[in-house]
């Protein structure tokens, strides 16, 4: 599956101080006892926080520090980091700076090694595009009330509209992934439901505001990772229901993996695809529909027309489940 894009969270601070920076800085992971303590790694610039997880996974944390403006030489991180209590830190000593930019980054890969460090130097060169303003402001609502504190007042629904809309695109962009089930940024060390994809109604919810909201970009992360799965999807068909075509999984990490066992809930293709055939009916792209709507079609279509079971003159689904009733 294509390496993912995932964001380079950039701080500025200033001062007017002339004696320049002095303080602490900390990497830190949210204790868990069910999970190995970080490795920590610190050089004159830059500050590591790592760790594996049981089944393979593994995260790679790096605070880099760059655009410092010395009005004398001296050194940067004074103390290098140490691993105490999940945490990585080191004391930033930096005389006479004026500026510095602190540039985190986070990496998480499965079966690899993550390489938060390359994503740092890129958004080191990388100028931020004001996503707000070119996206965001593409579309409006206006609800009669005052500032919306009151939950009562049409107005108060107008902010929410607006901050699930930021959320949205500050999770997702073009180039990446869709926004997972707790998004990109939270605190836990295993959030619910492994924070993974799950397209039983999720993702779908996520997305189906995208094109009504003229935010037809978004898109484009959703159909990345429907190409990744492509390959587990024909597996799934083939080795789960001896089947031809597509049969995606009901839930994801975004790697590309199939069934991890026998899912009798086959509803997630069509549920998928409707996505597809929106963005045609919104764009009337015909290269996308003909290089990447229809193929999808055509093999989910396959699919269904094996599993559909004749019964007294209609077409019905069977066996089925629903995701939350499993067959036991």
């Amino acid at each position: 599956f294509p390496h993912h894009i995932l964001p380079v969270a950039t701080i500025l601070l200033e001062t007017e101080n002339p004696e320049g920076w002095l303080g602490r800085l900390r990497l830190f992971r949210p204790p868990d006892d069910r999970f190995a303590k970080p490795t920590a790694r610190s050089a004159k610039d830059r500050m590591q926080l790592g760790m594996h997880f049981p089944d393979g996974t593994s995260f790679e944390a790096q605070l880099r520090m760059d655009s410092v403006r010395l009005k004398h030489g001296g050194s940067r991180i004074q103390r290098p980091g140490e691993t105490a209590k999940n945490t990585s830190e080191a004391t930033l000593g930096l005389p006479g700076a004026q500026k510095v930019a602190l540039r985190l980054a986070m990496d998480v890969n499965h079966g690899s090694r993550p390489n938060a460090g390359r994503m740092v130097v890129r958004g080191a060169s990388f100028k931020p595009k004001p996503f707000a303003g070119e996206y965001l402001s593409r579309s409006s609502i206006q609800l009669p009330g005052g500032a919306g504190d009151d939950v009562q007042s049409p107005a108060h629904y107008e902010r929410l509209w607006n901050a699930g809309r930021y959320l949205f695109a500050a999770s997702s962009w073009p180039g990446g992934l869709p926004p997972n089930l707790q998004g990109i940024w939270n605190e836990r060390v295993n959030p619910p439901c492994d924070c993974d994809y799950h397209m039983d109604l999720n993702v779908q919810m996520a997305l189906w505001h995208a094109p009504t909201g003229n935010l037809l970009e978004y898109h484009d992360p959703f159909f990345r990772l429907l190409d990744g799965m492509v390959s587990g999807a024909r597996k799934n068909a083939r080795h789960f229901f001896e089947m031809r075509g597509l049969a995606f999984p009901c839930k994801s990490y975004g790697q590309g993996e199939g069934h991890h066992r026998t899912d009798a809930w086959v509803g997630t293709s069509g549920w998928l695809m409707q996505h597809c055939w929106k963005h045609w009916r919104y764009t009337l792209d015909e290269t996308f529909l003909s290089e990447r709507c229809q193929p999808l079609h055509r093999e989910v279509s396959r699919f269904y027309l094996d599993y559909l079971v004749e019964d007294h003159g209609r077409l019905i689904i069977i066996p089925s489940e629903s995701p939350e009733n499993r067959l036991m």
